[in-house]
């Protein structure tokens, strides 16, 4: 159990005023990787998956604190703009939206610090969650590929194409 060792050894750094900082991050995010892990088991049994109201702006939060080192990496500016809730589990949401940023910072343009801005937006019974980007883009015979599950256009990037 790697990520119950993991949290283990946060829960341990807490107890270090000095890392206590440090520590509550690699705590954070290994509750956070194992609740990503469920909902993606989740995801494989979508059929019997339970989803409950999520609020966009906190599960964008928990991305975005875990991209935080990608972010760094990539000069990547990230902004938000309104708040929703949609009827899907926090995990799986998280999934999705770490996706969606994720893809933004890694397909930028050479020499082109990324610029994404993600947009949440309510109309009527629906929340509109948009991520644009000032990225590569994608030629149009692509768009239906990049929403099938494990299926990859840029073998240069790291990743494994898994979304859904």
């Amino acid at each position: 159990q790697p990520l119950h060792a993991v949290s283990m050894f946060g829960a341990v750094l807490l107890a270090s005023e000095d890392t206590k900082t440090i520590g509550e991050q690699v705590k954070g995010a290994a509750d956070r990787m194992s609740a990503m892990l469920e909902g993606l088991m989740q995801l494989a049994r979508i059929g019997e998956a339970e989803y409950t109201t999520t609020r966009v702006s906190r599960a964008l939060g928990e991305v975005l604190s875990d991209l935080s080192s990608a972010t760094h990496t990539y000069g990547a500016v990230v902004t938000r703009q309104g708040d929703g809730e949609v009827a899907l589990g926090e995990a799986h949401l998280r999934v999705i939206l770490q996706n969606l940023v994720n893809n933004a910072m890694k397909y930028h343009r050479d020499g082109v610090p990324p610029v994404i801005d993600v947009r949440i937006s309510v109309r009527g019974s629906r929340t509109e969650i948009a991520v644009v980007d000032n990225g590569r883009g994608l030629r149009r015979s692509d768009l239906r590929k990049v929403t099938r599950l494990f299926k990859r256009l840029d073998r240069d990037r790291a990743g494994r194409g898994m979304h859904r």
